[in-house]
């Protein structure tokens, strides 16, 4: 029997919060966009025609000045059931134009089960290891990784199943201090025990 004590990591909170869901299913909400503005001196503001405002001016690759967002997409595949998980999972950043700036895959293995979730037909506590970087353009994965590209190793997030969300839907149900919610959608073969799913958990800036 697996050891239903959760973990608790000491990765950095940044990590942490944009790796872990914080909303509900992604056809029943918008995504919230973080936007940073910087600040400079007035005399940065003056352009060629003398007006002033916001610098936008792009760069020499055409891309603008300042912090960048991307959504942070999942898609994961496991052996799993009530007793066991063990799988891997793809997480990309995804720029404004759905140009994928970071790619990476992590390890997931079950530490413990969960009997607080309710509407699940089976969750556990799932543990984060063995990332390795497929692509990174500007720096991206240190958003989620860090500059060693390791925060991510070592936390832990709980994670569950539920073959009829809303009567008909196959979901995985995360946990975000204390409630449950359905974050995306899943295929679970009970025979098998192949599980499959995709999901959106929030954005990164860097």
């Amino acid at each position: 029997m697996i050891a239903a004590t959760p973990l608790h990591s000491p990765a950095t909170a940044r990590a942490r919060e944009a790796y872990v869901f914080h909303g509900p299913l992604r056809s029943l909400r918008p995504l919230l966009l973080l936007l940073v503005f910087g600040c400079g001196d007035k005399d940065d503001l003056v352009d060629d025609s003398g007006a002033t405002g916001p610098d936008t001016a792009a760069d020499d690759t055409g891309e603008s000045d300042g912090p960048r967002t991307a959504t942070v997409v999942r898609v994961g595949a496991a052996i799993a059931g009530t007793d066991t998980f063990t799988g891997d999972e793809e997480v990309q950043l995804l720029d404004d134009d759905d140009t994928v700036v970071c790619a990476f895959t992590v390890a997931l293995t079950a530490s413990g089960i969960r009997d607080d979730c309710a509407d699940c037909d089976w969750a556990h506590d799932l543990t984060v290891s063995d990332t390795t970087v497929s692509s990174d353009t500007d720096g991206a994965c240190a958003a989620l990784l860090g500059d060693d590209g390791t925060a991510l190793d070592g936390t832990s997030r709980a994670q569950g199943y539920q073959h009829a969300y809303l009567g008909h839907a196959e979901v995985i149900m995360l946990e975000t201090e204390g409630a449950w919610a359905a974050a995306g959608y899943a295929s679970w073969d009970e025979e098998t025990g192949e599980l499959s799913y995709e999901l959106e958990s929030g954005t990164v800036t860097w």
